[in-house]
């Protein structure tokens, strides 16, 4: 976690090291936190410099007495202090339910900041029978049973097949949240002049993404202020469960950044299976390209095997002489641009084809490649990975 001071708040953040990376900015939700951002946080931060903000009042940041710090635009002023603060341009703002009214905010109030916007099931411009039905709660939530309000409120987002240890864990949240800013938050909610920042929106021609998940947003209206809009709906994840597991999410705002910014998804695993295709192959030479300089193997004699590219091709002479081993790949196991491992089985070589292993050969012969080194990148395809590191011998 870091931090930084914004109008007399505390504000807490975080940022992956990539300073050369587009940015992405994560803004979370009403009656969350940045910590619920953290999957689709990692989904990006191979391919981009990802920051993901506790608005004030929220997780980890400063609570505010004054109302007027919990309302839309100044939510989007803080945003756009910490985008000041770590010198940030032309981010992909991507907001989670209140989240995404505060990035549309902000991509009108400072439309440099903004190179596309993204709302996850946003609350931007609010049906008119949702409207109707959030005045009991408003008051609900002045009252001494707001929190019984609340969990009422977020039980209505969960989907019968959504996971219920974490609608334990966001009920448990609110027993954490001053009333006041769980009043506040919502009350501005509707107080927010959203027909007009969406027509701004729509002014500007700033990319938009809405992906949908509960209704609670007016897509169509939004769509005739938002020409340039584009729609997508998740399948079988609520509210919160579509940030938990977001794989449907990511890969909608994976494609909607290629098209709409040229922004490819980093893909870890493509050099990695050239690399096993030429070990498997007996063409050494690739690996000059693929290995980092700093490869080592830990479990050679000392002095037998050297550093880089070279040693890595002796491990793999060594393996094949001495074992007599092909190779199959059953899996690649990457963590942001780094290749931890991949594991191998010795094929059957009485079988007719290569790739056929016996059971019993897969379980005995079972082996892990591991990468404790610098990350290559290849610039002409937008991949990266690792792939140089230590093996582990083990039979």
């Amino acid at each position: 976690m870091q931090t930084f001071r914004h109008r007399g708040l505390q504000i807490a953040y975080d940022e992956t090291a990539h300073p050369n990376r587009p940015p992405l900015v994560l803004i979370h939700g009403w009656l969350s936190k940045r910590a619920d951002l953290a999957a689709v946080a990692r989904a990006f931060r191979t391919s981009h410099r990802v920051v993901s903000i506790d608005l004030p009042g929220h997780g980890e940041s400063e609570v505010p007495e004054d109302e007027s710090r919990l309302r839309i635009p100044s939510f989007a002023d803080d945003v756009a202090a910490l985008c000041d603060e770590l010198g940030l341009s032309s981010a992909a703002l991507v907001g989670h339910s209140l989240g995404a009214a505060v990035a549309v905010e902000l991509a009108v109030r400072r439309p440099e900041l903004a190179a596309a916007v993204v709302a996850l099931d946003g609350v931007v411009l609010m049906p008119s029978t949702l409207l109707e039905g959030f005045a009991p709660l408003l008051a609900a939530l002045r009252s001494p049973a707001w929190r019984e309000a609340l969990g009422g409120l977020l039980t209505s987002t969960f989907l019968p097949t959504d996971d219920p240890d974490l609608l334990r864990s966001l009920l448990a949240d609110i027993d954490q949240m001053p009333q006041h800013v769980a009043a506040a938050v919502a009350e501005q909610m509707t107080d927010w002049d959203a027909e007009s920042a969406v027509a701004a929106l729509g002014r500007s021609g700033t990319p938009v993404l809405a992906i949908d998940a509960t209704g609670l947003s007016d897509l169509e209206r939004f769509a005739t202020l938002a020409r340039q809009l584009t729609v997508g709906r998740v399948v079988g994840v609520g509210h919160d469960q579509m940030l938990a597991t977001p794989t449907q999410s990511v890969a909608m705002i994976q494609r909607f950044l290629y098209t709409a910014l040229g922004r490819r998804p980093v893909n870890n695993l493509a050099p990695v299976q050239q690399l096993f295709d030429a070990i498997t192959s007996g063409d050494l030479g690739i690996i000059d390209t693929l290995v980092s300089h700093d490869f080592v193997d830990h479990g050679a004699p000392p002095d037998t095997v050297p550093p880089g590219p070279e040693g890595y091709k002796t491990t793999m002479r060594l393996l094949r002489e001495a074992m007599q081993m092909t190779w199959t790949l059953i899996d690649i196991v990457a963590q942001d641009e780094r290749v931890m491992a991949w594991s191998v089985a010795k094929a059957d070589t009485s079988a007719t084809s290569s790739a056929s292993l016996r059971p019993a050969a897969r379980s005995r012969s079972r082996r892990c490649m591991r990468s404790a080194s610098k990350t290559r990148s290849y610039a002409s395809t937008g991949q990266s990975a690792t792939t140089s590191g230590s093996s582990a011998r083990s039979a």
